[in-house]
């Protein structure tokens, strides 16, 4: 069996969309645990509809605690071999639960990923994680595969701008023994709860596969469900996230490569970071830079930066790492400029 967890907030727009895609899989040894944190529309009464239709259908109602918190209870609640999550507001092919299946009965994987489709308003974008053929991580590769979650090294950091791809929750199929142990941390806490449970569960795994399908749909178009805006206390928790990252390091007495993946990642994390600066509306251009070069002045960034290695970056990346580095944010904010106007084109 597998259990689907699906955490809901305030997706009733989208909602039907994404329980059509788990209770129509062909793959029918199922189970479909929907977590309402206290949405305050009507995603609960469409979750009982469908329950009155689907036996396979659990609904759990609590108050609104956070996506993580809504994972865990439906952990605690799952009863499958293996274990699906899923976003109220994004969905999966009919053939997914199937296809990651069979992936694992040809490997003998704990945990199968795939590729995904970054879903905007009027088009579609692929992300592909490791090309057109199917390949599984076994002893030491799996443990590159885990390194690669903490962070990318070597030619891997090509494209920093998709750091966190790897590191998602959804689109990926776990081995409920290798999860049993482990909790999904507020993000309140933490910049990324995703990254964290991840770097956390991969310790134990042995085997891991690759599917090249691109079987999950992440929706960008919500603007319900992202995160927008810039404070200090995201630039806290995306630290307190890579100390706690650091610990889990210390403990396991890993290789140095590890560390300089996280080091990769502190840099990284500087793009993500500073696009919520350049979008925050709250804020005029004069304080976005000056926020922007207090930020690369940090000891956490700084010196990161001066760590971090650039040689297989492609050159706009090499300029913006290197105004990073020496602490130039009007070169960063004209690339922001630069890439948003891409990003509409494309």
């Amino acid at each position: 069996m597998i259990s689907i967890i699906i955490p809901v907030y305030n997706v009733a727009p989208y909602l039907r969309k994404c329980m059509d895609s788990v209770c129509n899989q062909t793959y029918r040894d199922i189970e479909i645990i929907a977590v309402n944190d206290g949405s305050k529309d009507e995603s609960l009464d469409i979750l009982k509809e469908y329950a009155a239709k689907d036996s396979r259908i659990v609904i759990i109602d609590q108050p609104n605690s956070g996506v993580s918190a809504a994972r865990n209870a439906g952990l605690e609640r799952a009863t499958g071999e293996y274990v699906l999550f899923l976003d109220g507001d994004d969905w999966i092919d009919l053939d997914t639960c199937a296809l990651a299946l069979m992936t694992v009965q040809q490997s003998g994987a704990q945990l199968v990923v795939w590729n995904y489709y970054r879903e905007y308003a009027t088009s579609s974008q692929k992300t592909t994680l490791f090309g057109q053929s199917a390949e599984t991580f076994s002893d030491e590769s799996a443990k590159q595969f885990h390194r690669r979650i903490v962070g990318p090294t070597g030619k891997e950091i090509k494209m920093p701008n998709l750091l966190d791809s790897y590191s998602t929750a959804w689109g990926k199929l776990y081995r409920r023994d290798l999860i049993a142990d482990c909790k999904f941390i507020d993000t309140k806490l933490v910049g990324s709860e995703d990254i964290l449970f991840n770097v956390q569960v991969l310790y134990g795994v042995m085997c891991v596969a690759y599917l090249p399908s691109y079987l999950s749909h992440y929706r960008k178009s919500n603007q319900t469900s992202l995160t927008t805006g810039y404070s200090d206390q995201i630039v806290i928790r995306w630290m307190e996230l890579t100390r706690r990252i650091q610990i889990l390091l210390d403990e396991h007495q890993v290789t140095e490569e590890y560390y300089q993946a996280l080091t990769n990642r502190i840099c990284c994390s500087l793009i993500g970071l500073g696009f919520r600066l350049f979008f925050d509306q709250s804020m005029s251009a004069r304080l976005k830079l000056a926020e922007m070069r207090r930020l690369l002045s940090t000891s956490y960034y700084h010196n990161s930066l001066i760590k971090m290695e650039r040689d297989c970056l492609p050159s706009h990346w090499k300029l913006y790492f290197w105004g990073a580095r020496n602490n130039h944010p009007y070169i960063l904010m004209w690339l922001y400029y630069v890439m948003n106007i891409l990003r509409k084109i494309h």
